[in-house]
């Protein structure tokens, strides 16, 4: 009789032995696929971060957009992808006309630069059109003249240009006089003087 009750609580120890080996196999299962569950949303995630970052084409929208433009009215003369300091970013420069373009766009969709350039042949009647509401480039050049102190007899390689810059529609003229490099922003519609610069002539 006592060698039964031994057996029988033998197979007793060993059935409860077995089940909770079976619960600690089934844990280590449940973990392992919690991890791997995990990684997936994780890998999900970086990918959903690379794809943030917008195309070239993309870009070149954001660009023609900015200036109000289609690109079938434009010629392209310059789309590059550039990274500067750390900050990639993409470069176009296109043609409407006689007006020249220039953006820069990070791969974010923000215009980091802009401008946009006034720029017609020197031997044409069209270069000394002025555009409505804007000084022209003579009243803009005897501005910078009367500031710097200097007459228009002694300057020379006198360069005038009509550009846009952040959203500005400026003067950027240059000349030498007196063994000395003045350089001038002026504004195209108020004649205000909103940069200037002197240096020695080298």
């Amino acid at each position: 009789m006592k060698k039964i009750i031994i057996t029988m609580a033998s197979v007793m120890f060993l059935m409860i032995s077995g089940c909770g080996s079976g619960q600690m196999d089934t844990g280590s299962t449940d973990n392992s696929t919690a991890a791997e569950t995990a990684a997936d949303k994780t890998g999900g995630q970086q990918e959903q971060t690379a794809d943030n970052e917008i195309s070239e084409e993309e870009a070149l929208r954001i660009a023609l957009e900015a200036a109000g433009l289609k690109e079938s009215d434009v010629k392209i003369t310059k789309r590059e992808f550039d990274v500067d300091h750390g900050i990639a970013k993409y470069e176009f420069e296109f043609w409407h006309n006689d007006e020249k373009y220039e953006f820069e766009i990070d791969t974010a969709g923000v215009i980091l630069s802009r401008s946009k350039e006034y720029t017609v042949p020197a031997d044409t009647a069209a270069a000394e059109k002025t555009p409505e509401g804007f000084i022209s480039r003579e009243e803009a050049l005897a501005i910078a003249l009367k500031h710097a102190g200097v007459s228009e007899n002694d300057i020379f390689k006198v360069e005038i240009k009509l550009d846009n810059e952040h959203g500005r529609d400026e003067y950027d003229i240059e000349f030498h006089a007196g063994g000395k490099e003045y350089s001038y922003d002026i504004n195209a519609q108020s004649g205000e003087i909103t940069g200037f610069e002197s240096e020695i002539d080298d």
